[in-house]
């Protein structure tokens, strides 16, 4: 009896030991596919874009007047422009260098006075209680791995905000996305789409050359992303409820108390 429960904790830890590489490789994908030179073309070009119609009535809705702000997932500065430009000291932050080299380039032309960083993506560098605002729009948690992960992202960012401030998201609803990813959207690698979680697609990056992780979610999952890190008066909409002609992204907003 006790060989057996030695040889399936070994086989246990085993397994934990694959799904976690696996899960590191899917990182490991999602930042080489925002670092590519078509993928930095086309975010540099969407800097002029400034704020979508959603974003804008998240800030007149919710946003203080002035303060400092936290871009997760910056790229190459749309937001983190954008937000400096109605009156917030902002950073940006992303697991792209390049996509950061980039924004940095724009910052340094347009005389902006954000600041860009490259992160690991799992663990911001301020201290406690630094930001009014964390925003991570764009629907960068879908391109985080694991539940566990997406969790701790939040934890992070409830950690860095002031008493009273604000994390903003926006996510794909999976219930009226996932219908619309055809078969050739899909990346057909075994081992790429071997052990996912609910939720969890792997896609064809968009230069169509390699894979790229795609989570999708349900309201009750944005609801408790927000409950386990802490937040509070926790609000979720569609992107139409905020003036946009589309309703598969959740837009949501929580407040630290």
């Amino acid at each position: 009896m006790f060989l057996v429960k030695y040889l399936f904790s070994i086989l246990c830890t085993r397994l934990e030991e694959v799904n976690r590489k696996k899960k590191s490789d899917l990182a490991r994908q999602v930042r080489h596919s925002y670092s590519t030179a078509q993928a930095t073309e086309k975010y540099v070009r969407r800097v002029s874009e400034g704020l979508r119609r959603w974003e804008q009535a998240m800030v007149d809705r919710f946003f203080p007047d002035v303060g400092r702000a936290l871009v997760v997932g910056c790229g190459a500065g749309r937001e983190a422009f954008a937000l400096e430009s109605l009156g917030f000291r902002v950073k940006g932050i992303d697991i792209s260098d390049t996509l950061v080299l980039a924004a940095r380039s724009i910052a340094i032309e347009s005389g902006s006075q954000v600041e860009f960083e490259v992160t690991d993506g799992a663990r911001f560098s301020e201290p406690d209680g630094s930001y009014a605002i964390v925003t991570l729009w764009s629907q960068v948690l879908a391109n985080v791995p694991t539940a566990r992960a997406r969790k701790a992202l939040a934890r992070e960012a409830f950690r860095v905000l002031t008493s009273a401030g604000r994390m903003s998201l926006s996510v794909h609803d999976g219930a009226s996305t996932l219908p619309r990813v055809t078969d050739d959207m899909r990346y057909e690698g075994v081992d790429q789409n071997a052990g996912l979680e609910e939720g969890d697609l792997v896609l064809k990056s968009e230069d169509g050359e390699g894979p790229v992780f795609w989570h999708y979610f349900d309201e009750k999952e944005v609801q408790n992303l927000y409950l386990a890190a802490g937040f509070q008066d926790i609000q979720i909409f569609r992107a139409s409820d905020l003036g946009e002609s589309y309703d598969n992204v959740f837009c949501a907003i929580g407040k630290k108390l």
